[in-house]
């Protein structure tokens, strides 16, 4: 009965080890995909302003405008005159 529970044990323990390295080589797969989340490289974006004084509001419109890039900001960073 002690011999058969050991062995029990012993088979139960090897197939978590088992499934715990087989879980970890596909997450480490996974995680060395490469992966775009924009279209272009930030980098690679260029955009010419030719106004002398700008608000900020008005310059992130004109990004958003001219690129595929969307700002999501509170208003208290755009308001000229924030509390």
């Amino acid at each position: 009965m002690k011999r058969k529970l050991l062995c029990l044990i012993k088979m139960v323990s090897k197939n978590l080890l088992y499934g715990l390295l087989m879980q970890c080589l596909f997450m480490t797969t996974l995680a060395a995909h490469e992966i775009n989340a924009q279209i272009r490289p930030i980098d690679e974006s260029f955009i010419r302003l030719n106004k002398v004084q700008w608000d900020l509001a008005e310059i992130f419109r004109k990004v958003e405008k001219s690129t595929d890039y969307k700002f999501v900001l509170p208003e208290e960073i755009l308001d000229k005159n924030p509390n």
